[in-house]
């Protein structure tokens, strides 16, 4: 993976930053569902997808090379308390 950002261009790569910022906000978001939801069986899918999602942040950030943080907007203080 080392050589596709050298020709990756700038709209692309404009597209991979916006869709990790995406995966890396939902990651921390689908989380705190999980730590919230009472019924385990449904709070152990949320951690799955919140798994999945931090996976695709983790490939996507190998792309980029670029370490990018959650939303801010998105997450809303209720969620990250």
């Amino acid at each position: 993976m080392a050589n596709y950002m050298t020709i990756i261009d700038k709209t692309t790569k404009k597209a991979l930053i916006s869709a990790q910022k995406d995966e890396i906000t939902s990651y921390y978001i689908y989380k705190k569902l999980a730590s919230i939801v009472k019924d385990t069986h449904k709070s152990e899918i949320l951690l799955r997808i919140a798994k999945a999602e931090k996976e695709y942040y983790k490939f996507l950030k190998e792309l980029t090379r670029k370490d990018i943080s959650a939303s801010k907007y998105v997450i809303i203080p209720q969620l990250i308390e």
